[in-house]
């Protein structure tokens, strides 16, 4: 471990989980070390990885120009959500900044993320836009701040879908302690999970700047698992329903099914509303 000698967040531990990442999760690293300021400190939660993925990150971090604290942690294979959780209970900071291993900060993430923190004392939970890097390299926004509507329920909103991703979000650690991290029962949307837990505790601020890159790649846990991703959606909702109103949990139900339909067959198979119905109804009934 290192010691800062420069000006550091307000307390900011970023968390990293890994698992055999050794082919992209240096250039991720990187992304913090070019931070214009740099995070109180930088763990990185290993999940069991099978690779060089731990080597690689050890070399990267004893060579690397970051003038802050680094820790490894070498965990078992248990999954993102256990591994992710290792790093929260590490952290020494008050607040965790989410950062996947094949996802990309721009320079200013942190600063700017710092600005709000000493702006707004009341806010526990921040995130910003995006752009998302489909599989096959072609990027479109994901725009949280239009997604996201101050005037409507949060919990309304998540249970139409999920408006964050995990590594736009930097929220205070005592947030996700008191609320029980992330659940490892799930494999895949273990964050939805969370962030619907979290969303009556939560004081937003919106960062309105693109400042990452969100690489959904045709081999991540969500791109690989679409079938998966529908039954835990479905099954964090149904978990969850006694939060919202019957007509909430029925629309979210229904909307977590087109997202599905559309990821697995494509958006130029919808050309009648009797073809939707049909196929919604097909998988509703195997559920």
């Amino acid at each position: 471990m290192r010691n800062s000698s420069v000006n550091t967040l307000p307390g900011i531990s970023v968390v990293c989980p890994t698992y055999n990442s050794a082919d992209f999760v240096l250039d991720t690293l990187q992304t913090v070390v070019d931070q214009l300021l740099p995070p109180a400190e930088l763990i990185v939660s290993d999940d069991g990885s099978t690779d060089d993925t731990v080597d690689k990150i050890e070399r990267f971090l004893i060579n690397s120009k970051g003038n802050f604290p680094t820790r490894i942690l070498r965990n078992p294979h248990r999954g993102v959500a256990a591994t992710r959780n290792a790093g929260i209970m590490a952290a020494s900071e008050k607040w965790i900044a989410f950062l996947d291993s094949d996802d990309i900060w721009l320079p200013s993430k942190l600063l700017k993320v710092s600005e709000v923190i000493r702006k707004y004392p009341d806010v526990n939970f921040i995130y910003h836009t995006m752009n998302c890097i489909k599989h096959d390299g072609k990027a479109r926004l994901f725009d949280h701040e239009s997604k996201y509507q101050p005037n409507i329920p949060l919990i309304n909103q998540l249970f139409k879908m999920n408006i964050f991703l995990t590594p736009a979000v930097t929220c205070k650690k005592e947030l996700l302690i008191n609320s029980g991290m992330f659940n490892s029962g799930y494999d895949v949307s273990e964050d939805y999970d969370l962030w619907i837990r979290l969303s009556p505790h939560i004081i937003i601020n919106v960062i309105k700047d693109v400042l990452g890159y969100y690489n959904k790649r045709k081999d991540g846990l969500t791109c690989s698992n679409i079938e998966k991703t529908l039954l835990n959606d479905i099954r964090i909702k149904r978990l969850h329903k006694y939060m919202v109103s019957h007509s909430i949990y029925y629309c979210g139900i229904s909307v977590a099914v087109v997202h599905y339909l559309i990821d697995k067959f494509g958006i130029r198979r919808f050309n009648t509303m009797d073809y939707l119905i049909k196929k919604s109804a097909e998988i509703l009934r195997k559920l």
